[in-house]
């Protein structure tokens, strides 16, 4: 089950090599406290202690040539951006498929995401869905 905490929204991409920004910011303070924590430290964590991350779904097949690299990015206002982490290069991921990046506990109140499409052909342009959402529980399986 997914524990959504923010819709980054639609990234469209259409061509190579060209950096592609989330459709949305988040701004993390604006997000319920029962849901985000921010320590004293200055990091920001999930409910029970949980790190985020940032899920990233092919909303269609990627050709075999084609594919993307996922990066999170933050900034003090909504519209001054850093990279603060970049994912590995994923090459055909089918629809559906996600890949799922750790948000770094440390980052500055707002939040967005995006991609760069890659090939060694002509790229096919393709969307992706990202959003953050509480990492996997670490209680273990449920007893049965």
């Amino acid at each position: 089950m997914r524990d959504v905490l923010g819709v980054y929204g639609a990234i469209a991409l259409k061509t190579t090599a060209v950096d592609v920004y989330s459709a949305d910011t988040l701004d993390l303070s604006a997000i319920s406290a029962r849901a985000l924590r921010h320590t004293r430290m200055g990091h920001t964590i999930g409910v029970g202690g949980r790190d985020l991350g940032v899920v990233f779904s092919a909303g269609s097949d990627f050709s075999t040539v084609d594919g993307i690299t996922p990066f999170i990015q933050d900034g003090a206002n909504a519209s001054s951006f850093a990279t603060i982490y970049t994912g590995p290069t994923i090459t055909a991921p089918n629809k559906g498929v996600i890949i799922v990046l750790p948000f770094p506990r440390k980052s500055r109140r707002f939040s967005r995401v995006g991609a760069t499409p890659a090939t060694t052909g002509t790229f096919t342009a393709e969307t992706v869905t990202a959003w953050l959402e509480n990492g996997p529980d670490d209680d273990g399986p449920a007893a049965g």
